[in-house]
């Protein structure tokens, strides 16, 4: 109060700052002054003046004052980090498990904070980039501890529109030798190793199309081709209807979905809590 009061030599002022009273602060001053034992103002009819001795504690309480304040600040800011969950997963784990439901984890856990990350670039947890992983690949990852949530199979999907088209359905084999596929330049060997698995031969087709990654695949599915799905993580998109199974499930990969942390991240609440949550969505879907 004596550094507001100091920095305008004006009690009204001061009080309008501080949201106090202009009696308020005249009676903390005076307060002080009385503490200390010595004068800090001259008191005009119009105005405060401070005495040199004023001039002198106003001046060397300042340094310390914003000194407080800065750590506060960081206290304030590392508090509100400490309530952050910073998750990184794969993009059809973000689209069919996590963005529909978040409302309930937001019900569920007002408390945190959820930054999501579901860019297929791998953030460090070493580097602190993230609390909380969910990998595609498989065990170990260097300096970190990990959790198997479901085992990963493959399924070709297409629009139903095709599927009547081509007669696919989710036991047909021999069907798939016909229609358009969707391949992935990121993955160019996913169907002839699917294909292989099933015993089935097809012969290169001009028909085929040809994406950038697995997002694409999917999205393509739905209207010009016969995509290679990960289940049951697609599994939802199959349920809504907008998609139909067009071959029969292969797997498990030798990859699953994994959660991966930093040891002293396991007991942390916040991830506690995020897994627990993801668990029940993966159970309620029918894939834990």
């Amino acid at each position: 109060m004596f550094e507001v009061v100091a920095r305008f030599e004006s009690i009204k002022l001061a009080a309008d700052k501080l949201c106090l009273t202009p009696s308020a602060v005249s009676q903390q001053l005076k307060s002080l002054e009385s503490q200390l034992g010595i004068t800090l103002f001259d008191r005009h009819p119009s105005r405060l003046q401070l005495t040199s001795i004023g001039k002198q504690y106003a001046t060397s309480i300042r340094p310390i004052l914003s000194a407080l304040d800065e750590v506060t600040a960081g206290v304030c800011e590392r508090g509100r980090d400490q309530q952050i969950l910073r998750v990184t997963m794969l993009t059809p784990m973000a689209n069919r498990i996590v963005l529909p439901r978040l409302k309930s984890f937001r019900q569920a856990h007002p408390d945190i904070e959820l930054h999501l990350d579901s860019t297929r670039q791998h953030q460090d947890l070493q580097q602190r980039q993230v609390d909380l992983a969910f990998r595609y690949g498989r065990p170990p990852w260097a300096g970190c501890v990990h959790e198997k949530l479901l085992d990963l199979y493959v399924q070709p999907i297409c629009s139903p529109a095709l599927a009547a088209e081509y007669g696919l359905s989710d036991q047909s084999t021999e069907a798939l030798r016909y229609p358009p596929l969707v391949h992935m330049t990121e993955r160019p060997d996913a169907w002839g190793v699917y294909l292989a698995h099933i015993n089935v031969h097809r012969e290169s087709a001009t028909t085929d199309f040809h994406v950038d990654d697995y997002p694409s695949a999917i999205e393509a599915a739905e209207t010009i081709g016969v995509s290679l799905a990960v289940m049951p993580l697609e599994q939802p998109l199959v349920k809504s209807g907008r998609v139909q199974a067009a071959g029969p499930v292969t797997g498990p990969l030798p990859d699953g979905l994994y959660a991966v942390m930093l040891p002293e991240m396991q007991a942390d609440p916040r991830v506690v809590g995020f897994l627990a949550w993801i668990r029940a969505q993966l159970a309620s879907s029918g894939q834990g």
